[in-house]
């Protein structure tokens, strides 16, 4: 009998022994789940969505509004036109970006710019906007190269239908006006109410909110 005794308490310290060392005797573990999850990460005008599997998809950025900004700016230059228009309409804002950056040397842009309209090419947009329908209004903006928009906005125009919202155009150059890329809206988007453009020239970037102001007024858009 006393030996049965022995052996039961063995047995139990044993089992205590076992039970401490896998609770606490061990490193950590790595979560190593298969379940994809996703990051959310900030960056300049875009909100990207990075996922386990590298897939990526572009959302804009959220200003509380319904209605939408999308731009595109080589030099910042129509951006802070969008950024002025933002922050007097509240619009959530979509930045075009070119899946191959341009050049930053301004003669190699010329010649590249020259080519694109020359051979009406669609340069490819990294990121898309998944949600278009929630918006009725949309700005779109543009600098304006050869007196034209770029050919990365007709990539906009084509991969998108404005058809029954309303387009509010705006352009910077450094002379040439918005009314060819106007017409070209107009042309683009026959289904779409195009308003009067805006247009801020180079050396008028320091008075973008007063000139953008008027305009929203104008168009009794604020």
């Amino acid at each position: 009998m006393r030996t049965m005794k022995k052996i039961m308490t063995a047995v139990v310290l044993l089992a205590s022994i076992t039970s401490l060392t896998a609770c606490g005797g061990g490193q950590p573990s790595s979560n190593s789940g298969s379940g994809s999850s996703s990051v959310q990460v900030q960056k300049g005008d875009k909100t990207k969505i990075k996922h386990d599997d590298g897939a990526k998809t572009t959302e804009p950025k959220k200003g509380g509004g319904k209605s939408l900004i999308v731009y595109f700016s080589q030099t910042n230059t129509t951006k802070a036109v969008a950024d002025s228009i933002e922050k007097q309409t509240k619009a959530d804002v979509f930045r075009i970006e070119p899946a191959k950056p341009y050049t930053s040397d301004y003669n190699e842009l010329l010649a590249v710019a020259k080519k694109e309209g020359q051979d009406n090419a669609r340069p490819a947009i990294s990121g898309e906007i998944k949600n278009l329908d929630d918006y009725s209004l949309i700005y779109l903006g543009t600098p304006i190269w050869w007196g034209e928009e770029p050919m990365i906005i007709r990539t906009s125009l084509d991969r998108y239908d404005l058809g029954g919202k309303t387009v509010a155009p705006f352009c910077t150059s450094g002379g040439s006006g918005c009314s060819q890329f106007r017409d070209d809206l107009v042309s683009a988007e026959p289904k779409a109410k195009v308003l009067d453009a805006l247009h801020v020239e180079h050396s008028q970037k320091d008075q973008a909110d007063n000139l953008t102001g008027k305009w929203l007024k104008d168009n009794k858009l604020s």
